[in-house]
């Protein structure tokens, strides 16, 4: 899904921020089958949409610096070798082993990429975890009685019918 930055309006710093709310409307309420989305799947969808935009409007920002050579020569230069290096890490080399690397090195970054995502679907399901956990105590203390508590209380109202 390709959130359009342009029509989006960035909050936060130098408008290069973008917030769920900022995109939200682009999110489509149906799926391809026609089928609805959810509000909550809505929500994650511009969250994630939003931090996108926002990895792409600095990195724009960037690039626009350098266009228009705005950025110190130092910082330039940076990235200008930073550029060549990638450039020139396979130009010595067959062009068989290039590809190779090439691909270990996408499968490395696609294996960081799968990691950092199950730790935080990790941390999501503690967090989850954690509020049910809340939630089940706290409807315990609002009086909410456990089966056998229950039981119990049955057996004293029926205990104290045959008293009156």
């Amino acid at each position: 899904m390709d959130i359009d930055i342009n029509s989006a309006t960035p909050t936060g710093e130098g408008g290069k921020v973008f917030s769920a709310k900022d995109v939200i409307d682009q999110i489509p309420k149906t799926d391809d089958g026609g089928r609805p989305i959810p509000e909550w799947k809505r929500q994650i969808m511009a969250r994630k949409a939003a931090e996108q935009a926002t990895k792409e409007a600095a990195e724009n920002m960037k690039k626009k610096k350098l266009e228009e050579g705005k950025v110190v020569p130092a910082v330039r230069k940076l990235y200008e070798t930073r550029e060549e290096e990638q450039e020139n890490k396979y130009k010595n080399l067959p062009a068989w082993k290039a590809d190779l690397l090439r691909k270990k090195e996408e499968a490395a970054a696609q294996e960081r990429k799968e990691e950092e995502e199950r730790k935080r679907r990790l941390e999501e399901d503690r967090q989850r975890a954690a509020r049910l956990e809340k939630e089940r105590k706290k409807q315990n203390r609002s009086g909410a009685l456990k089966p056998w508590e229950k039981e119990i209380q049955k057996a004293r109202e029926g205990s104290e019918e045959q008293y009156v």
